[in-house]
């Protein structure tokens, strides 16, 4: 059951045939904004001020403050959709919109997809964009049900994760639900607050899983996400996650050093639920849920100690793609092949909460693991390697003892003795504890 608060303060407004004009959720007023969007690009200051009830000041300048705010969306005459967008910083920082994620269904229908921004022009700390790879819809009523806007993370304004991965990408929370109609070529809006769900903690990473013995080349590579959010969730049901991938090959050596080649990246989106798994990867031959809880993921795996730190607090883990690695060396050389996984964000969530099932667009950064593996590969071999060490020197010390001290292999001779004796008699008192039954049925028989 997909939930949203209507806000009565919107309604419907009409618009000029020849312009595409919208009433918007202003962040600071509750009057309705108009605006308008053309093929000329008209200024964002222009286009808002075709209200009279616009008012600049609303929108201050705030130093420090490094947020984007959608105010408002607009559809052109040309199928083209901009979005008007409150930056606090203004012109101090300049920062330019990259990314906003938003479905063009609502309910069980809905499907968040991120669409990149073009920066159009901006006026103190007003900004508009255009959507870039997407044409309004046909349809006499039209959705846009928006999550969040992004913008690339700066080092200078933005904190880092605290672990090993990385931000790309920097959300913010909009939580609006545009709805356009068309009547006898009359275009109206109105916008709503959608409930969205906020990512809290989280970690990117991926684990390797060998695929053949220590001789052999071949592993696959498990990439996942942990994460916990800002709502309950009591049973997680499907999830979607967009994550770009490119090949690459790394080569080390002697005379060339270390050198790095890349394919084309492509970015795609898992679709998973929580009824699909993934059996018999690698030597081991394991398998997994694609939807885990913390406690599965980690009672099921060999995380080192950094990772099971990293992902304290997360409750559950989206294990969304696996690929191949392969590596080989020899003649002072060696060469390992592979996929990059970046930019890696969760799109959607459905749940189940207090009886309830939530079908909601997620507030999530982009964000990227390192290339160092959160399991490790090799531990059946060191743990291996380690017992037999053990028998070994075991062995080597008995041998030392018996040469230094000839009464140590009387007293060795002994204790063997001793067990086979034991032995002798549990298996003698095994074997009476099975066969008695069938003796004592034979004597109450008379048989």
């Amino acid at each position: 059951m997909y939930r949203k608060r209507r806000n009565n303060t919107y309604k419907f407004g009409i618009f000029a045939i020849i312009l595409a004009l919208s009433i918007v959720c202003s962040l600071f007023a509750v009057s309705p904004i108009v605006a308008r969007a053309d093929s000329t690009y008209s200024d964002v200051l222009a286009d808002l001020q075709l209200d009279d009830t616009f008012d600049a000041d609303n929108y201050p300048l705030i130093a420090g403050d490094y947020s984007l705010q959608v105010i408002q969306i607009a559809e052109s005459t040309e199928n083209n959709l901009f979005v008007y967008v409150y930056q606090p910083s203004g012109q101090v920082t300049d920062l330019r919109a990259s990314f906003i994620r938003f479905s063009t269904g609502i309910n069980d229908n809905a499907k968040y997809i991120d669409y990149s921004l073009e920066f159009i022009n901006s006026n103190e700390t007003l900004y508009k964009y255009k959507v870039l790879d997407f044409e309004v819809l046909p349809d006499a009523l039209r959705y846009y049900d928006v999550t969040a806007i992004f913008r690339p993370w700066d080092e200078n304004l933005d904190e880092e994760t605290g672990n090993d991965n990385t931000i790309e990408q920097k959300s913010y929370t909009v939580g609006k639900l545009y709805t356009v109609s068309t009547v006898d070529g009359v275009v109206s809006y109105t916008c709503e607050v959608s409930e969205t769900i906020e990512i809290t903690n989280e970690y990117r990473g991926f684990l390797r899983y060998l695929d053949g013995f220590w001789f052999g080349n071949q592993s696959c590579d498990s990439h996942f996400v942990a994460f916990s959010t800002n709502r309950e969730i009591d049973n997680l049901l499907e999830a979607d996650v967009t994550y770009t991938a490119r090949s690459f090959t790394r080569s080390v050596s002697l005379i060339l050093g270390e050198r790095w080649t890349y394919g084309d990246p492509e970015t795609k989106i898992a679709e998973l639920t929580n009824t699909q798994s993934v059996d018999g990867v690698g030597f081991a031959n394991v398998g997994w849920s694609r939807i885990q809880t913390i406690d599965e993921f980690i009672s099921g795996e060999d995380l080192t100690d950094e990772t099971k730190n990293n992902i304290l607090g997360c409750k559950y883990v989206l294990r969304y793609l696996e690929t191949d690695y392969t590596s080989n060396s020899g003649s002072g050389s060696s060469y390992s092949n592979g996929t990059e996984v970046t930019n890696v964000s969760i799109l959607r969530l459905k749940f189940d909460a207090n009886g309830e099932t939530f079908n909601l667009g997620v507030v999530d950064d982009y964000q990227s693991g390192d290339d160092i593996p959160d399991n490790d590969p090799y531990k059946w071999l060191k743990d291996f390697l380690e017992w037999l060490v053990g028998i070994l020197v075991g062995f080597a010390l008995l041998a030392f003892l018996i040469v230094c001290f000839p009464s140590v292999l009387q007293v060795f001779l002994f204790i063997l003795k001793a067990l086979w004796l034991v032995l002798q008699y549990v298996l003698l008192g095994v074997w009476y504890l099975i066969a008695s039954p069938y003796y004592i049925y034979k004597w109450l028989s008379g048989n």
